[in-house]
């Protein structure tokens, strides 16, 4: 079966420092949402697409546990 995922470089911005990377990733079903990658300001764009590639080849995954942690809120004892 051919790999459904897909991973598109949404924005690019860099403080001098480091480069960040703004990407979405689709499962073949739905959208992710969006997350952030950062480099050294001295990465170059072949580095950044192929970071871009290795996560549609990895066809990344949460699992269940870790899926669960969003929203959640945690308070001080």
């Amino acid at each position: 079966m051919a790999n459904p995922y897909s991973v598109t470089i949404q924005n690019v911005v860099t403080d001098g420092t480091n480069i960040y990377v703004t990407l979405s990733v689709f499962d073949g079903l739905h959208t992710l949402p969006p997350m952030t990658a950062d480099f050294p300001a001295a990465a170059t764009a072949a580095q950044i697409q192929s970071y871009a590639q290795t996560v549609a080849n990895n066809q990344p995954a949460l699992s269940a546990s870790i899926a669960a942690l969003v929203n959640l809120t945690l308070s001080g004892q």
